[in-house]
């Protein structure tokens, strides 16, 4: 998924610090979100310069404007006219970069930089980054505190699209059908996102996995040569970025949140039989029940006609809720299963996590014991010593007394 889908200059603003110039306002507009950033002739101008040292000798998609349209800001450099030609031509520039076939200009530090790329959209594609070659692809860019955050950002993102879907079902329950569709054309967005986005913590943690099994190797390597070369017992520690535990409870996390992802992906597949009719809705005013008969804004939603449908709750329409307003008795019954499987998921992955945290701990148990049994021994170790250096000391003092 491309971090950029389009990029326009859309305003000019005439400056004098640090010197008199003409800036630029980029607006970029991307999967999930969109920025500006301002930039001058001469921060495009550079960025050319850099296109034609990096892949030389094959030139940028475009020619930059030139310079001589107005090399300094006098009476000419003022002229609006003149300002508006060349915001046209860097616009034009820097789409030619933008939907050029060749990605590589696109792909370039210095493209993000000049874009100002946010880094976890870097990340998503793998940009930006000087990580080792891990199995022909390069380990995406974070640290284990960036990861976390990354994590708790793909969590509220979830959550946003669970927003979306409510949404859409309050827009569509009152007629509202080109707010249902938006809605689910920004919540799909935002699922794509969110998969792009999780599969590079993925990557990061098999990036972890197999360094830490490197540096196991060379331990490993390095502890029989000491074992060979001396008698004396060795110890050699290391401190891996993650531990092996550390690994494991972040894969849950993960699966975790794959299986969130799944819940949404069946929130979004099920909407043709579960999204409410838009205004053709009879409500008697002395009955406990309702009707909802299908119309051709509904058919156009859905993709399909919805068959006539009447429920009754209770004592008072009012029992109903947003989530379950629009749907029908079927969608009532799949709407609960759907719950049920997601509890049961996540008390799964719950369980998972606490088997991990179980295992953790008799883990460190184990190696407690082991330590306290080495200092035990090396504390006898040390008595004896004592011992052997007050004997040596004894025949010292009868030597030196003659």
């Amino acid at each position: 998924m491309e971090p950029v889908s389009k990029i326009r200059i859309t305003q000019t603003e005439q400056r004098t610090h640090p010197s008199t110039h003409v800036a630029y306002q980029l607006s970029l507009q991307g999967p999930v979100r969109s920025w500006t950033v301002w930039r001058r002739y001469s921060d495009f101008d550079t960025l050319h310069k850099s296109f034609l040292s990096l892949f030389h000798p094959l030139p940028p998609p475009a020619h930059l404007p030139p310079k001589s349209t107005f090399p300094f800001l006098s009476a000419t450099g003022n002229d609006p006219v003149k300002i508006e030609e060349r915001r046209r031509g860097l616009e034009s520039y820097a789409q030619s970069i933008l939907y050029d076939k060749d990605p590589r200009w696109r792909r370039s530090k210095e493209w993000m930089d000049f874009i100002g790329l946010p880094e976890s959209d870097r990340r998503n594609i793998g940009l930006g980054t000087d990580n080792p070659i891990i199995g022909g692809l390069a380990a995406p860019a974070f640290t284990p505190e960036s990861w976390m955050e990354e994590y708790r950002a793909l969590q509220s993102l979830s959550q946003q699209i669970r927003s979306y879907a409510n949404t859409r079902d309050r827009q569509a329950s009152s007629g509202d059908i080109s707010g249902a569709q938006s809605s689910t054309v920004q919540a799909r967005k935002a699922l794509t996102s969110l998969e792009s986005r999780l599969s590079t913590l993925e990557d990061f943690l098999k990036h972890e996995e197999s360094k830490s099994h490197t540096i196991s190797h060379a331990i490993g390597s390095i502890t029989h040569a000491l074992h060979l070369s001396s008698d004396s017992p060795s110890s050699t520690t290391t401190d891996p970025t993650l531990s092996t535990g550390e690994i494991r409870r972040r894969h849950d996390l993960v699966t975790n949140l794959h299986e969130n992802i799944k819940a949404l992906h069946h929130i979004f597949s099920s909407s043709a039989s579960t999204t409410p009719s838009s205004s053709n809705t009879n409500l008697s005013p002395h009955s406990n029940s309702y009707t909802t008969s299908s119309t051709s804004d509904r058919t156009a939603l859905l993709g399909g006609p919805s068959p006539r449908t009447t429920r009754r709750f209770g004592t008072s329409h009012s029992l109903e809720t947003d989530q379950t307003r629009p749907l029908d008795n079927s969608g009532l019954v799949q709407l609960q299963r759907q719950q049920m499987e997601d509890q049961d998921s996540s008390l799964d992955a719950l369980s998972s996590i606490i088997r991990r945290q179980k295992q953790i701990g008799m883990a460190i148990g184990n190696e407690l014991d082991v330590q306290n049994h080495l200092l035990g021994e090396l504390d006898e170790g040390v008595d004896r010593t004592k011992r052997n250096l007050a004997n040596v000391g004894k025949k010292l003092d009868r030597v030196s007394k003659g």
